[in-house]
């Protein structure tokens, strides 16, 4: 039975991007692709506004995923969590809540995020216009083609989900978190809006083995290198169940 690796996306993404990138890796593990309501497959449902709300949802996914997985299988798989971004936080909070339940993942990897309650989201993000969010979230995270950001199409469709992503990570004031015991792995890249001192604050998330690793390029540096980067996780996780 092949471990499943959960995937989250980016404030106003969808996972399936993220299936794309690391195809190499179907080999090796069931990728499940997790979707927010109005994100991707999920367009057409009502957005979610806070990270808990957010969580939540997550959580019930992972359920139902594992459960199906071990329907078919006769016990629960294994399973292991990568974020990207807001991916990263709603990873971190859906794995702790599923180890306190005693399912813990393999490994958490994390990539191009503070740990909860830090952030490099504008306080005033939220509050601008469709427009001006799309136009200055662009500035901020990049990523975005000059010929998509002229598009009013996609700003129609992707500003909405970037006001209910981003005005959760402004909005969201955690309480105490507990450390995973499973490894944490962090990456981040060169030219990142996230500071690699602040990328190493998830080392105080687990009790378990911590890494981190720098890629080039931007915040969006994972679409640049996604071989590698599958590469990594893989290696990662047969190191730790060697």
């Amino acid at each position: 039975m092949k471990p499943v690796l959960f995937l989250l996306s980016h404030a106003g993404g969808n996972a399936a991007q993220y299936a794309y990138l690391f195809s190499a890796l179907r080999g090796h593990f069931e990728l499940v692709p997790l979707e927010l309501p109005g994100h991707g497959e999920r367009t057409g449902e009502p957005l979610l506004y806070t990270i808990s709300d957010m969580t939540r949802d997550v959580i019930e996914q992972m359920r139902r995923a594992l459960g199906k997985s071990r329907a078919r299988h006769e016990r629960r798989p294994d399973y292991a969590v990568f974020g990207h971004s807001l991916g990263s936080l709603l990873g971190y909070l859906a794995s702790a809540a599923l180890a306190g339940e005693g399912h813990p993942p393999a490994h958490l990897f994390v990539s191009s995020a503070c740990i909860p309650g830090q952030h490099y989201v504008p306080e005033n993000f939220p509050k601008l216009s469709a427009d001006a969010l799309w136009q200055a979230s662009a500035a901020h995270f990049g990523g975005i083609p000059q010929e998509a950001l002229n598009s009013q199409e996609l700003q129609r469709y992707f500003a909405p989900l970037l006001q209910a992503d981003l005005g959760a990570v402004v909005n969201y004031k955690p309480a105490a978190l507990p450390a995973l015991a499973s490894p944490v792995t962090a990456f981040y890249g060169t030219d990142d809006t996230v500071e690699k001192a602040d990328v190493e604050k998830w080392r105080r998330f687990t009790t378990g083995a911590f890494q981190c690793h720098c890629l080039d390029g931007g915040h969006f540096y994972l679409f640049q290198h996604g071989p590698a980067l599958a590469e990594r996780i893989l290696a990662e996780l047969e190191a730790q169940s060697a």
